[in-house]
């Protein structure tokens, strides 16, 4: 694969839909969501595509795949038409993806972890109004294992950006940034 890999991760309700959207929009990255290969999922047994059901469909896959599914994502996306040369995954949660992610694509993939506060992602949570995110709290969808583990993905990454004090344009570009550093080292 010779595409540059853009894998976001972060806590919830830290803008990474929305940075997402701008890097696809802006930047000319396509986007490869985790979220639809879940409901994809959830629709083929039956279920309806809540959060909780989401987030358990994430769980199976990993122990059934050890994390794989992600990479098989990232695969696929790799051999549409035109060649995309730069792919942003919306979202990792667990480290063995981004470790595995990087061990597999040497130099070609990069971590963009984002943050912010967490009166902010309640905030911002409370006033999605996501059909699957409606039914669960703020506090039970953050007190996920899922959840608990984003928190700690900070130390994996090659970007930490809070978009509480960046807008999700300047976050989108400091993420281009970081793309046309790596090309100039020879990453």
């Amino acid at each position: 694969m010779k595409s540059r890999v853009v894998l976001l991760g972060g806590v919830i309700a830290a803008g990474k839909t929305t940075l997402a959207a701008d890097l696809v929009a802006c930047h000319g990255f396509t986007k490869v969501s985790t979220r639809s290969a879940l409901e994809q999922r959830a629709a083929s047994k039956g279920l309806a595509p809540s959060r909780n059901i989401l987030q358990d469909m994430g769980d199976e896959l990993d122990a059934e795949t050890n994390g794989v599914w992600v990479l098989d994502q990232i695969e696929l996306a790799s051999l549409q038409e035109p060649f995309p040369a730069r792919l942003l995954l919306d979202s990792v949660r667990r480290d063995f993806q981004i470790k595995r992610a990087k061990a597999r694509w040497p130099n070609q993939v990069f971590y963009v972890h984002l943050v912010v506060p967490l009166d902010v992602a309640r905030s911002r949570y409370e006033g999605r109004n996501a059909k699957s995110d409606v039914t669960v709290p703020f506090e039970q969808a953050k007190a996920s294992a899922t959840e608990q583990h984003a928190d700690t993905l900070s130390g994996l990454a090659d970007l930490v950006l809070d978009t509480s004090s960046n807008s999700s344009k300047a976050a989108a570009a400091s993420v281009a940034m970081l793309l046309a550093s790596a090309s100039t080292r020879g990453g």
